[in-house]
């Protein structure tokens, strides 16, 4: 079940499911980590996708993207040194 999203990141809507999604998904390089490489945490932030072939951002998203998603990578990093270090 994912967990509330922070109030930093309510601007942008795919923040609390890709941040704090604890279920395994289609086999992905977080998935292996935690099963295969033992490790207690796995995460993947994954950027909006756009453009005809799914990832390739149209250059005018991009300052818009880095500026919302550079804050979650913030307050990620800040959840995991309050809850877990």
């Amino acid at each position: 079940m994912p967990r509330k999203c922070p109030p930093e990141l309510q601007a942008t809507p795919l923040a609390a499911p890709l941040m704090f999604s604890v279920n395994a998904a289609a086999g992905g390089s977080d998935d292996w980590v935690k099963a295969i490489g033992g490790v207690d945490y796995a995460y993947t932030l994954e950027l909006p996708g756009g453009g005809n072939s799914g990832f390739d951002l149209p250059a005018s998203q991009i300052f818009r993207t880095v500026s919302t998603f550079f804050p979650a990578i913030r307050v990620m990093g800040e959840y995991i040194r309050d809850n877990f270090a």
